[in-house]
């Protein structure tokens, strides 16, 4: 008899100047898999996968950018020689505009703190050449940490389930599944139990600061 596979954990960062949240998804084993979701007309984008865990998040005012802290796993750490680094993307994708290898320390690595990207580290950060970052990048030195009490940051911390978005709108997620908690009664919004690893091509849009998404693509 084969062991039942457990439904994937879900974790959320709300945008807090526009109408968009990035689901983190871990699981199944090793893999996470980013989700965007439009909270104002509750569809949503499935993304990318990664072999890995993120560490933490932070997500810009307007939701187009993420910065996080990865451990990788697999076949990214064959590629880059290194399992642990921070980087930021354009969300639902992995893809990064820019990137520091170093080992973590207590505190947040990287983080948009008042639409600057505040990035601590011991390493050198990489951006494309004539890269147009949108975002004043300023270093501080390892270990002096932006407080966890930063709303921009996630730190996997609602452990029962509730989130609430900065308009004040409350979910829970519970075995894989996110609900709307509204009245009083629960609303099923996004079912993450039926999405599989599975490799995902990065649209040209997300491998730049600035360009436009194109029409969105949903799942329900």
């Amino acid at each position: 008899m084969m062991d039942s596979v457990p439904p994937p954990q879900l974790w959320i960062l709300f945008a807090s100047k526009a109408p968009i949240a990035v689901i983190v998804r871990e699981g199944p084993r090793k893999w996470s898999h980013l989700i965007l979701w439009h909270t104002n007309t509750d569809t949503f984008e499935p993304g990318q996968w990664l072999k890995g865990r993120l560490e933490y998040a932070s997500l810009s005012s307007d939701g187009r950018h993420m910065a996080m802290a990865v451990k990788a796993t697999g076949k990214r750490v064959a590629e880059t020689g290194k399992s642990e680094y921070t980087l930021v993307s354009r969300p639902p994708y992995f893809t990064a505009l820019a990137i520091s290898f170093h080992f973590f320390v207590r505190g947040n690595n990287v983080v948009f703190e008042d639409d600057e990207l505040v990035w601590e580290t011991g390493g050198t950060i990489a951006l494309p050449a004539g890269t147009c970052t949108l975002y004043p990048i300023k270093t501080k030195a390892l270990r002096e940490s932006t407080p966890e009490t930063t709303p921009a940051v996630w730190r996997k911390k609602s452990l029962d389930g509730i989130w609430q978005s900065p308009q004040g709108r409350k979910v829970q997620v519970k075995e894989g599944k996110l609900y709307d908690l509204m009245n009083n009664e629960s609303r099923l919004l996004f079912d993450a139990n039926p999405y599989q690893p599975t490799p995902v091509e990065t649209p040209e849009w997300a491998k730049t600061w600035n360009a436009e998404p194109p029409t969105i693509r949903t799942a329900s």
